[in-house]
């Protein structure tokens, strides 16, 4: 066992501050090790969420979208949260389905992520899904999401994109990682039947 390990933050008391119906925020009262105390902020969201990468043979799809809170259009892949008691893969499907109009033909997990470790205490689940531009129908965002058609970019000319800071989005960019890792892995979960379920 190692024992080079940070040590915990102990929370002391929670302390709700604001809460809607996508999640909680708390300043949460918290010690060090040391004995030093103070406040922590921590929001919870109300669900787990997904990524979803899109993918026809070499390419994979991303999508832009506007972003509210940064003021700009964002390069990302489908992505969103979990209707309560959702598992990731009908999520996945659903969100894909709402925010591109493609339909999963079949899905794999590549593992979950955190959006943001020093703040959001979530769990995202991330997951390739194979899909046929060809038969993809018109998307049904949210009346306060805005899109722009997805984007296909071959899988082994993303660097380029990269580099010059073509994506920025911190969840897209660990989606990523996880699908770089995984490439050479072909085997997929066959969700067809799920997927053609969800509207």
């Amino acid at each position: 066992m190692r024992t080079d390990q940070p040590h915990p933050i102990v929370r002391r008391r929670e302390v709700r501050v604001f809460g809607n119906d996508f999640g909680r925020l708390f300043n949460d009262e918290v010690s060090s090790a040391a004995g030093a105390t103070g406040r922590q902020l921590r929001w919870s969201p109300a669900q787990s969420g997904v990524v979803v990468v899109p993918r026809h043979g070499p390419l994979v799809a991303l999508m832009p979208v506007y972003r509210y809170a940064v003021g700009e259009v964002s390069l990302e892949f489908p992505r969103g949260m979990c209707l309560e008691g959702e598992p990731f893969e009908a999520a996945a499907a659903r969100e894909l389905r709402e925010e591109t109009g493609l339909r999963a033909t079949a899905l794999r997990r590549l593992g979950t992520i955190h959006a943001d470790t020093g703040m959001i205490d979530d769990t995202v689940g991330v997951l390739v899904a194979e899909v046929d531009p060809d038969q993809a129908v018109e998307g049904t965002p949210e009346p306060l999401e805005s899109h722009a058609p997805p984007q296909w970019f071959p899988f082994d000319g993303l660097g380029a994109t990269l580099a010059g800071g073509g994506v920025h989005c911190a969840l897209t960019l660990a989606a990523l990682a996880l699908f770089d890792a995984s490439v050479a892995d072909t085997g997929a979960l066959d969700v067809s039947e799920m997927a053609a379920g969800v509207a």
